[in-house]
């Protein structure tokens, strides 16, 4: 969808066009990437976004069209994890769709639950760590949270990828070590995860 490429340019920074898109459905979700950062240039259907300063908190509450669209939230929740200050972002549509802060915890951010409202205060940095998506929505935040963190993020899809993930993380051994290791056989493995790396 637009409007996940348009968070993750504002979340992660630089600049992008998104073509093909109906500018008039997407004017919440607009002038809240505006509130937090982003420059915004609508021409017909081509929405360009960039960001080169810093992210600044801005407070969300989700609603019925013409408002803040559900389906963005975790997505926004992702960019107000690195943002200066404090976001409250409101979830008003469905009970239980703050299933992704526990995992963008797990990359470092600071979050607390107060019922349907989540407190999102920006921190410095996120770190890269394995998470696991619990729908669509989850797993396009997690895939934001990882771009903007430092080292890799591996999301995958259940607790047992998780864990194999994270033992995986965690037994990686240094270079020569590593170089050794790599001429013995390796088991078969079926692709558990999608792993984002920030480039920086």
């Amino acid at each position: 969808h637009p409007s996940m490429f348009l968070a993750a340019v504002a979340a992660t920074g630089g600049r992008a066009a998104v073509t093909g898109t109906q500018p008039d459905a997407l004017d919440a979700v607009v002038a809240m990437l505006r509130e937090a950062g982003a420059v915004i240039a609508v021409d017909g259907d081509v929405i360009r976004v960039e960001r080169s300063g810093p992210l600044v908190a801005a407070n969300v509450r989700t609603a019925p069209h013409p408002g803040f669209p559900t389906d963005m939230q975790a997505q926004f929740m992702a960019l107000a994890t690195r943002a200066e200050g404090t976001s409250v972002i409101t979830e008003t549509i469905f009970e239980n769709r703050m299933m992704h802060v526990q995992e963008l915890k797990r990359l470092g951010a600071d979050i607390e639950v107060e019922g349907n409202t989540a407190i999102v205060r920006g921190v410095a940095k996120l770190t890269g760590a394995p998470v696991m998506a619990t729908d669509l929505r989850a797993s396009a935040c997690l895939v934001i949270a990882g771009l903007v963190a430092e080292g890799a993020s591996v999301v995958v899809t259940s607790p047992e990828k998780r864990a194999a993930a994270t033992t995986t993380q965690r037994s990686r051994r240094p270079a020569a070590q590593s170089a050794v290791a790599s001429r013995r056989p390796q088991p078969k493995r079926e692709a558990a995860a999608t792993v984002v790396e920030n480039p920086r």
